[in-house]
């Protein structure tokens, strides 16, 4: 530059302007931070995030084909539905048996074979179909089996009266040799689970809205804020996805709430309760990720309470209904044991009369 050139053509540089110093620099950039917009750079490229969510979808599918293909226990045997599809009492029992296992194929497929917006789209149509079933009719979703009644076994006396007499004589055709029990048989259709749980979800249609919400807007809206961290539309569905959540376990329903049931198996079955306790721990401590995931932390704290979010919500019923569910099976198997080996022997002891 000239020594009398105060401007360069180069760059516009202006020696006239005053120097600010450090501070009032940053003060200038905080001043204009506060009316610029948020952006936030996605943390994966569109390979990995591509690849990321084709693994959630098929590991969701997998999950949804070894929940179609578990044993379940229904009376005094284990047995795989599938296997005995065709001897299922009615058909809201096939629907409920046969659509996870579709769904779950279905998410396997379209895991590699389609992705983005037509994924979703074919994947929430099925959902809603199951959901809009569910709604349709009360049977489809209770998950009821037929259970045999605890009968005792009568020692048949119908006889007693006509040979008591004749100790030799024969019985007739339909009756029994008196003092041999006679067996009886009775069936019900009811969900084991669920009576020992204390609540049933068809009873309180307002607590499974509640969960249903509350699980679909936490994990949505933080799986969202995790691809997308300076998305509003994913902060707003997280942060009222936990509002619901926390009012599953607040909101009072035919004469008691969540929480109260939660206490009160700690103290009639503590499995139960302590799988109660974990779910209720790790939902609202998603509920909690979400609230404190605002929009002007800093991206990595963004992605980690995004991640911790979705795995407590997971964890919170894995950890807690399957362990729980697995006790009541260890007790049904246990009873019926125990009462098979009971009618054996009161059947031996009564072979010589018989």
């Amino acid at each position: 530059m000239d020594a009398d050139q105060v401007i360069c053509l180069a760059c516009g540089h202006n020696l006239d302007e005053p120097k600010l110093t450090e501070e009032e620099a940053a003060a200038a950039v905080a001043e204009a931070m506060k009316h610029k917009p948020l952006v936030i750079p996605p943390p994966y490229t569109y390979e990995d995030e591509t690849a990321d969510r084709s693994g959630a979808v098929n590991s969701i599918g997998w999950a949804l084909v070894t929940a179609c293909l578990l044993p379940v226990f229904g009376g005094s045997e284990w047995n795989i539905a599938v296997v005995n599809f065709w001897k299922l009492p009615d058909w809201q029992m096939m629907f409920d048996i046969l659509a996870p296992g579709i769904l779950g194929i279905v998410c396997i497929v379209l895991a590699t074979a389609s992705h983005g917006r037509a994924r979703g789209v074919t994947m929430l149509v099925l959902m809603l179909i199951i959901f809009g079933t569910g709604l349709a009719d009360d049977k489809v979703g209770t998950l009821k089996l037929q259970v045999p009644l605890d009968t005792t076994p009568t020692v048949s006396d119908a006889s007693a009266s006509t040979n008591e007499n004749d100790p030799d004589a024969v019985p007739g055709e339909g009756e029994v040799a008196p003092g041999v029990p006679k067996a009886t048989s009775k069936k019900e259709d009811v969900n084991i689970f669920y009576d020992k749980l204390g609540m049933k979800p068809g009873d309180h249609p307002v607590l499974v809205a509640l969960f249903f919400l509350g699980w679909v807007g936490v994990v949505f809206g933080a799986k969202a804020r995790l691809y997308r961290p300076d998305n509003i539309m994913a902060w707003l569905i997280g942060m009222v996805g936990g509002v619901f959540m926390i009012l599953f376990w607040f909101m009072p329903s035919g004469g008691g709430m969540m929480l109260t049931t939660m206490t009160g198996a700690l103290g009639s079955d503590l499995f139960l309760g302590i799988g109660l306790l974990l779910m209720f721990l790790l939902t609202v401590g998603a509920s909690v990720c979400c609230f404190i995931n605002t929009r002007r932390l800093r991206p990595s704290l963004m992605k980690k309470y995004s991640n911790l979010a979705v795995t407590f919500m997971v964890a919170g019923v894995m950890l807690s209904l399957v362990p729980a569910w697995g006790k009541v099976l260890y007790d049904e198997t246990k009873s019926h044991h125990t009462k098979a080996k009971e009618r054996y022997d009161k059947v031996k002891k009564s072979l010589p009369k018989a």
